[in-house]
């Protein structure tokens, strides 16, 4: 389709579903492209409530439209675009566009003909789904008025309650009765509005639990079908294992497939996020999961993250789940997803219960058979009334590593282990291979070894010391390169504005002791000088060595103050 063709198309289709809103021209039985509400979750979920207040005990058939979109006849579409009172220039643009709807064949580059379209609506097309909808609509209110509704506040007649026998989310079609006979005639007058629209019943993929209907297969208490994404059976329980299964199978399957990958961590991560884990959003809230249900889903993708070497034990398994600004690793944790998820639903169906049935009715079951999405709210205040969140601090600084940097999943997985100080060695006993003396422990190779003081730790101080070079060059203007490995430190540098030395004895009159600074900078506009001092150390030691740095140059700080006064 041309990209025009797309444009023109997707702004009728805005002005025409205002219009469709606005009158209530598609029944409240048909939620798909309807607006505000989450659509195949919120009409699965009405099927489970409206099952539940009748023990799962009604008689229900599920059909499947054969080539739905190719099948409607095109001159049913005009009537029912002239019976429904939209703007007559919808209506004309409409039929303007169908009858022009052709297909292009091509063959080894060259065009050999095309094919006038005399039915069918065309897929990827803005206006297809909405189109469709409306060419069903005559079927709900068909349904609807002829044939008894069931009510999901069935004890209370007085009460004003949902009430329905169908559900439609576009072609997915379910309806239910108290009595055979009844499903049967519904049956009846579904087959009969097909034929005058041109569609067909797909037998394969249509069921019942009603033995005497032929024309699909029968579902039992063992098979099961599923609609809208959810696997029911013959009674419309849903087969919760069987469907958490086949989620976590699915979610493993991805994990193990990203994990092949050479995306960096963070961008592996991320693709964790949304395309594997994301599964479990649409049944968050329509399944009655567990908090430790929740809980287990978490512990089972650790251990897939493990045996990839994504994660390593014993590092904290919270850092996982933290944000990278946190100091965490951004994995988005089913739990804490599904807690905001609920709480975020239930808070919608509540808004919503004095002016919608549907979600009136919905709330009335969940909070009668205390799923755990109705009593979400008093969980999570159970949960986390405890949780002070001003005592909670964290130095963003100290993750600029996991936000910004660019390691592979399995060495960031290593840089957390270290950083959490949970790397243990073969034996507890065992000695430093540098000097022979000390326990070997993380930090004392890290920082506290005196044999590594003149090889790896001075490597390492210089490293540091070269990064400040580069930056200070760069914020006086002395150099434009950003890339570090290209960068050479020179002893000193020195222009009208500074002058910048770099591990060099600064003269004074009087004798100093520690007259040798790492950094030494002279700002001639602004008439100062800095004194840097790089210090690689543990965290045990890091406020004393900070102190010790600050007051290491106090007199040559007072020197070069009588110097610049």
């Amino acid at each position: 389709m041309p990209t025009l063709y797309k444009l023109v198309t997707k702004c009728v289709n805005v002005k025409l579903a205002d219009f469709v809103e606005a009158f209530g021209l598609i029944s409240d039985n048909q939620l798909g492209t309807r607006k505000y509400c989450q659509g195949a979750k919120e009409q699965a979920l009405i099927n489970q409530c409206l099952n539940k207040e009748y023990g799962n005990g009604l008689y229900s058939a599920w059909v499947d439209v054969k080539k739905a979109y190719d099948s409607v006849d095109h001159d049913f579409l005009f009537h029912v675009l002239d019976c429904s009172g939209i703007p007559l220039w919808i209506v004309n643009f409409v039929k303007s566009v169908v009858k022009k709807w052709a297909v292009k064949l091509h063959m080894e580059g060259r065009r050999i003909g095309s094919v006038k379209l005399n039915r069918g609506i065309l897929q990827g097309d803005s206006l297809s789904p909405l189109l469709f909808v409306m060419v069903l609509d005559p079927l709900s209110r068909i349904l609807n008025s002829v044939f008894p509704k069931l009510e999901i506040n069935q004890e209370d007649p007085n009460m004003l309650t949902y009430s329905t026998n169908h559900l439609l989310f576009i072609d997915d079609l379910k309806i239910f009765a108290l009595k055979q006979d009844t499903l049967l005639k519904m049956m009846e007058a579904v087959n009969g509005f097909f034929k005058i629209v041109g569609l067909e019943m797909n037998s394969e993929k249509s069921a019942s639990n009603l033995e005497s209907l032929p024309c699909c297969k029968t579902i039992d208490g063992i098979n099961g079908y599923r609609y809208l994404g959810v696997l029911e059976d013959g009674g419309s329980n849903v087969l919760k294992n069987r469907v958490m299964d086949s989620i976590l199978e699915n979610v493993k399957k991805r994990i193990t497939m990203l994990s092949k990958t050479k995306l960096n961590s963070v961008n592996l991560f991320r693709a964790i996020n949304e395309y594997a884990l994301s599964l479990y959003n649409y049944y968050i809230g329509l399944i009655n999961i567990e908090p430790s249900e929740f809980d287990d889903i978490d512990r089972q993708i650790r251990q897939l993250l493990t045996s990839l070497r994504l994660h390593l034990k014993p590092a904290n398994k919270e850092r996982l789940y933290l944000n990278r600004k946190a100091l965490g690793r951004g994995l988005s944790s089913v739990t804490f997803k599904s807690e905001l998820m609920l709480f975020q639903f239930l808070t919608s169906l509540e808004n919503m219960s004095t002016i919608c049935l549907r979600r009136a009715g919905i709330l009335r079951v969940i909070k009668m058979n205390k799923w755990h999405l109705a009593m979400i709210a008093g969980f999570l205040s159970s949960k986390y009334a405890i949780i002070d969140k001003k005592s909670i601090t964290m130095e963003s600084l100290k993750s600029k590593w996991l936000s910004n940097g660019n390691n592979g999943p399995r060495s960031e997985a290593l840089y957390c282990l270290l950083q959490d100080r949970n790397l243990f060695f073969a034996s507890a006993d065992s000695l430093c291979n540098h000097c022979k003396k000390s326990k070997k422990t993380v930090d004392h190779m890290a920082t506290q070894c005196g044999k590594m003081l003149n090889s790896d730790y001075l490597r390492r101080h210089n490293e540091v010391v070269k990064c400040i070079h580069l930056n200070l060059c760069r914020m006086y203007g002395l150099k434009k390169a950003r890339r570090l490995k290209g960068h050479s430190v020179q002893s000193t540098l020195s222009t009208g504005k500074v002058e910048i030395r770099v591990d060099s004895t600064i003269l004074t009159e009087t004798k100093v002791e520690y007259n040798k600074p790492d950094i030494f900078v002279h700002d001639k506009v602004r008439n100062e000088i800095n004194l840097i001092e790089v210090g690689i150390t543990s965290q045990d030691r890091l406020k004393q060595v900070e102190v010790e740095k600050c007051h290491k140059y106090d007199l040559l700080a007072n020197h070069n103050y009588e110097i610049l006064d």
